[in-house]
């Protein structure tokens, strides 16, 4: 699955998040609804921050005067990059809680953009 297709995946939990959670019919949506749509989210969001990683690890800069031949090259180096990929390296991740994909670097001043709490 390339790299984009992630990413809309991960932008349209968002978006049916901001609908059943918002306006008119906000009201007729369950709460179990919003909290099952709420974790299928957070799963693509870090199915897209695992396929990044691997696709910047693998996939090299791209060659812009190298022509025809070398945007193929490019293109196949991430078309290489399967579902069972991402699922092994999300399972290393899962094993290995001091490296978590999805979170930022922490500043000196020991503040974060994490939840926007102090840690």
């Amino acid at each position: 699955m390339p790299l984009s297709t992630r990413f809309a995946e991960a932008v349209g939990h968002v978006l049916v998040q901001a609908r059943s959670s918002t306006g008119v019919s906000a009201m007729y949506v369950s709460q179990s609804a919003i909290q099952t749509n709420a974790i299928q989210g957070r799963v693509a969001l870090e199915r897209l921050a695992t396929m990044a990683v691997l696709y910047a690890a693998r996939v090299g800069a791209p060659d812009f005067e190298g022509g025809e031949g070398a945007r193929r090259r490019t293109v196949d180096a991430g078309t290489r990059i399967e579902d069972v990929n991402v699922g092994s390296a999300m399972r290393a991740a899962a094993y290995a809680p001091e490296r978590n994909l999805l979170d930022a670097a922490i500043h000196p001043s020991r503040w974060s953009a994490v939840g926007f709490r102090r840690f």
